[in-house]
């Protein structure tokens, strides 16, 4: 990040990790999702005012390679607007106080990469000038531990069902685990199992 940015701007990043407090054995059937909340304090509030603000998203979502499919608007009064912006990528929510000089942004995409966190602060910068910005970034499940496991398990021989009990696959796998709870928290586990139960070897 450039040292202009840094001079200019204060700025405050949260990344929350709620995987363990709302995973759910149903998560298999979830899509990768990125969830962003962007609050924005500006100096200068004619950049946030009505069509302005419109457009400054529109050119926010071309920078970080969003496609918009529609957006609606409603026009408060006196002032403010809430725009809703439909992407090929899931949508983009934005409010905004002018009279407070404060816009609250909650995008979701379902894009392989990470948000750019980057990225997304010089644009805003660019767009918006000299401002106060704090940004949430919310993870809700572990989609790297669940492919790490299928890749492992996908790997082991093929058991004879005829004379072998099934092979765990990695959704029981990870359910089984996440059912033992806080048992398992702060240590490391090495999955060891090959049949339809698992065995753990922890260390400190």
């Amino acid at each position: 990040m450039n040292q202009k940015f840094l001079n200019n701007n204060a700025m405050r990043i949260f990344n929350l990790d709620l995987r363990e407090e709302v995973q759910s054995v149903w998560d298999k059937n979830i899509p990768v999702m990125h969830h962003t909340i962007i609050e924005v304090i500006v100096n200068d509030r004619n950049k946030i005012i009505d069509e302005n603000l419109e457009n400054q998203i529109t050119s926010f979502c071309k920078t970080m390679n969003l496609n918009i499919v529609s957006n609606q608007s409603y026009q408060f009064q006196p002032q403010g607007i809430s725009s809703v912006f439909i992407l090929e990528e899931s949508h983009l929510a934005i409010h905004s106080w002018p009279e407070r000089n404060y816009i609250h942004i909650d995008m979701v995409t379902c894009t392989k990469e990470d948000t750019n966190l980057i990225k997304l602060l010089e644009t805003l910068s660019n767009l918006f000038g000299k401002m106060n910005i704090r940004i949430i970034s919310l993870k809700y499940y572990n989609m790297s531990v669940f492919k790490t496991i299928q890749t492992i398990t996908s790997s082991r021989p093929s058991a004879n069902h005829e004379i072998e009990q099934y092979l765990m696959n990695a959704e029981s796998l990870l359910t089984q685990f996440h059912i033992c709870g806080k048992t398992f928290e702060n240590k490391r586990a090495l999955f060891l199992g090959d049949d339809d139960h698992f065995s753990l070897l922890l260390s400190k």
